[in-house]
């Protein structure tokens, strides 16, 4: 009787450590290959050259690029970043102004996207794409989407004087 419970004791004594052991490789063994698997994702060149990004790319720090959408083709990169205007509104994620564009005497909002609260630019370029193509009566129009040299995105909107977004 007391060799069984002896035998039941070493037993344990030697299962226990063994499993947490086992256990203790194939965690590090999943996080070792998690950590390879993001640290081979796509390049700033590689984005650049993506057909499906729009070409849209951060290659260096004075590259900045403008997607422009159906209404906003007349929009260049230094009429948005220089038009003067006024905070309308601020939300946890973003903050809104209305824009005078004295070049095409029009009324535009701008949408700028806080840095923290939004994705990185391989996955914001191709939801803006989607949004921008996008039209409905019931639906504010996007009219341009800007990309900074620092990550920077900025959302163009015609401005509606008597309601809101």
């Amino acid at each position: 009787m007391e060799q069984t419970h002896l035998q039941d004791l070493l037993l344990v004594t030697l299962l226990i450590p063994l499993s947490l052991l086992i256990s203790l490789v194939i965690i590090y063994y999943f996080n070792l290959c998690r950590r390879e698997n993001t640290a081979i994702g796509t390049t700033d060149s590689q984005l650049s050259d993506d057909p499906e990004l729009g070409n849209i790319g951060i290659e260096n720090e004075q590259n900045v690029e403008l997607m422009c959408f159906q209404g906003g083709e007349d929009l260049t990169v230094p009429d948005v970043l220089d038009a003067p205007g006024e905070v309308v509104g601020k939300t946890s994620y973003s903050t809104l102004y209305r824009a005078n564009l004295p070049r095409n005497n029009s009324i535009l909002l701008l949408r700028f996207l806080r840095p923290a609260c939004s994705a990185t630019i391989e996955d914001v370029v191709p939801a803006a794409r989607e949004i921008g193509l996008v039209r409905h009566s019931n639906l504010v129009p996007l009219r341009a989407f800007y990309v900074g040299s620092r990550g920077e995105k900025l959302l163009v909107h015609p401005y509606y004087a008597h309601g809101n977004l």
